[in-house]
């Protein structure tokens, strides 16, 4: 992957991260629903640039850990499989070795 194409996607998560943080607070640990979902994927986002921002992962793994977020939405989040979705952000949460 380009480092282009990786600050691609890093924007794009960045993008949905900024529309999406507009979402109440559901209950913790919930993943019933599509703003569930949401939720997760937007502290996931601010986490990873927060890394980025700390040093702890550089911009190229942000990059594929965006890739990975948005691969996770293609497959899960359009047929409204909130708990696979969910389960897969936290998946890539623990790739990026966040708490």
């Amino acid at each position: 992957m380009s480092s282009l194409q990786s600050l691609c996607k890093v924007a794009a998560v960045c993008i949905a991260a900024v529309a999406l943080s507009a979402c109440e607070r559901s209950v913790a640990g919930s993943c019933t629903s599509a703003q569930d979902a949401a939720i997760k994927v937007s502290v996931l986002s601010d986490d990873l640039l927060a890394a980025e921002s700390a040093g702890s992962i550089d911009a190229y793994r942000l990059g594929e850990f965006g890739a990975k977020i948005l691969d996770a939405g293609t497959r899960f989040g359009a047929k409204g499989n909130h708990q696979s979705y969910c389960t897969a952000i936290d998946k890539i949460r623990r790739e990026a070795g966040l708490r």
